[in-house]
C-alpha cells in the first residue's frame, strides 16, 4: 500500500518532490498546489518566462526576477489562479530534455491504474 503524505507535515523540499508532473492542458486542475512542468523557453517578457510544453501548450512562469533560463527547463512551482506558475526552483534540462517524451511520461503517470506507483 502506498504511503500517504499529509501536506501540512511536509517541508518545502519534500512538498516539491511530491508535486505532480502536469501538462498545459491539466495545469488549472492544480490551482494553489505545487506542480512540475518541463518545457522549452519561447519567451521572456520581463515579468514571466513562457514555456512550450510537450502537449504544445504554453505556460507562463512567474519569477523573481525574470532572468533568462536555459533553453530547456524543468520548473517546480505553485499554480496561481491566473494560470501562472510561481517558480520555487528550476532544473536545467540541458540540450537533451525532450519535452514530447516528457509529455508522454506525464500522461502515463496520470493514468488511474498507475496512481499507486506514481503518487
Amino acid at each position: 500500500e502506498a504511503q500517504q503524505y499529509k501536506e501540512e507535515s511536509m517541508t518545502p523540499d519534500t512538498r516539491a518532490m511530491a508535486a505532480p508532473m502536469v501538462t498545459a492542458e491539466t495545469l488549472m486542475e492544480h490551482v494553489g498546489r505545487a506542480v512540475v512542468v518541463a518545457g522549452k523557453v519561447v519567451g521572456n517578457d520581463g515579468a514571466a518566462v513562457t514555456l512550450r510544453l510537450g502537449d504544445a501548450g504554453q505556460v507562463k512562469v512567474a519569477r523573481d526576477p525574470a532572468e533568462p533560463l536555459p533553453e530547456r527547463v524543468i520548473v517546480i512551482g505553485h499554480v496561481q489562479e491566473d494560470g501562472f506558475v510561481r517558480e520555487q526552483r528550476f532544473i536545467d534540462g540541458g540540450a537533451t530534455l525532450d519535452v514530447e517524451t516528457w509529455n508522454q511520461m506525464v500522461q502515463i503517470t496520470a493514468r488511474p491504474e498507475f496512481k499507486a506507483i506514481f503518487c
